[in-house]
């Protein structure tokens, strides 16, 4: 008997076992976890139309055309605009460019309908960017499409609903990455043929194991980063990264001064950043509010996959328009704006709501077939067995 032989018995003795216990953990915690990506997924096709469906819902997203190719955001004449149109009580505090945060072509300016202690309430004003004119006014937190991208980051549970998504991203992809290694198998030649295999068996759990199979093979890879940039989205704290985003950034002291006695409006603090940054376009901004006394705003360049957050970011103090302030993207930031894009879908431009809703799909049916396996071989025995142990006493 060849002397390896014994040795080659134990090694294919632990391989069986590490196999049956990863089998065992991806099935349970694909189990406990699947009601929650069921959520997410679902959600998160739909919030892929969201520009289509709040224009839909508040008839506010009106655009004749582009703006003219060149042309920048009036800052100021849309601040006065918004506040004729939305009323005396309203408080402007920043403004959303065309495919900023809402995929939409239309302009926004957004704000309070009136001060915190009366009960203010997010409201938008939408612009024309074809004519200037604007096109509607409504309050964001009514919307339903509003109350679906709150779902889907936070499943309606303030800061420990944004944890609770978080860790289920984290989860999808180690379910991914445990599925494709009980999905390889033993040697290569057979990968192509069990790629490209689909069985459409009569009976039921068959039929489940092919499709799981398949889309695990298939999305496996994409489900992994879907489920990471998703985790980053909904908690970018716990990475370490440059992203120019909304988290607090330690700003010169001279912030923190009265300025040098001028009043810098939102426009002359968008022309100075543009200055600084020849080639860039606005964004987003947020303006100066007795709260903050400065103006933020949130540069891009033309045509970049990045458009939630932008890649430079420049503070300008509204009452010194010598001091300003910018933060730019780079190495980890860049690489994280690129997790927000493919988790976001505008990584693939035209396809996007064709890449998110197959990977959607993909992900409903990964979690249906999942736990029709997990019922059929592990809980459905489970409890035969307890329950032939209690009919035995």
């Amino acid at each position: 008997m060849d002397v390896a032989s014994p040795v080659a018995v134990r090694l294919r003795a632990k391989r069986t076992s590490l196999r049956r216990l990863v089998h065992a953990v991806h099935g349970w915690l694909g189990a406990a976890a699947s009601l929650f990506i069921l959520l997410v997924a679902l959600s998160g096709v739909l919030i892929s139309f969201s520009g289509p469906l709040m224009g839909w819902e508040t008839g506010a997203y009106a655009v004749s055309s582009p703006r003219p190719e060149g042309s920048s955001a009036d800052l100021s004449e849309m601040i006065a605009a918004a506040k004729a149109e939305a009323g005396p009580g309203f408080i402007p505090l920043g403004y959303l460019g065309p495919h900023a945060e809402i995929v939409t072509e239309a302009e926004m300016v957004y704000g309070l309908s009136a001060p915190p202690d009366e009960g203010g309430e997010v409201e938008i004003v939408a612009f024309d960017p074809g004519t200037g004119e604007t096109t509607g006014t409504f309050l964001l937190d009514r919307t339903l499409t509003h109350g679906l991208i709150d779902f889907h980051t936070s499943l309606l549970a303030g800061p420990a609903g944004a944890v609770l998504v978080a860790i289920v991203g984290l989860l999808m992809s180690l379910l991914a990455a445990l599925g494709l290694w009980l999905w390889l198998p033993r040697t290569l030649s057979q990968v192509r043929g069990k790629a490209l295999s689909f069985r459409a068996a009569r009976k039921l759990l068959r039929q489940s194991l092919s499709i799981h199979s398949l889309a695990g093979f298939w999305l496996g890879a994409a489900v992994i980063l879907w489920g990471l940039s998703g985790t980053y989205w909904s908690k970018p704290d716990w990475f370490a990264s440059a992203q120019t985003d909304r988290a607090g950034t330690d700003l010169p002291q001279a912030f923190e001064s009265e300025g040098c006695g001028e009043s810098v409006s939102a426009s002359e603090a968008a022309a100075l950043a543009l200055s600084l940054h020849p080639g860039k376009t606005l964004l987003e901004a947020e303006f100066a509010a007795p709260w903050q006394p400065y103006h933020v705003l949130y540069l891009t360049k033309e045509g970049a996959i990045d458009r939630d957050d932008g890649d430079t970011r420049v503070w300008v103090h509204a009452a010194c328009e010598a001091i300003s302030y910018t933060v730019s993207n780079g190495g980890a930031g860049h690489a994280a704006g690129l997790a927000k894009a493919f988790h976001s879908g505008r990584l693939f431009g035209p396809l996007r709501t064709v890449v998110v809703g197959l990977l959607g799909v993909g992900l409903v049916l990964l979690s249906v077939t999942g736990l029709h396996l997990w019922w059929v071989k592990t809980a459905s025995p489970m409890i035969a067995a307890s329950r032939a142990r209690r009919g035995s006493r």
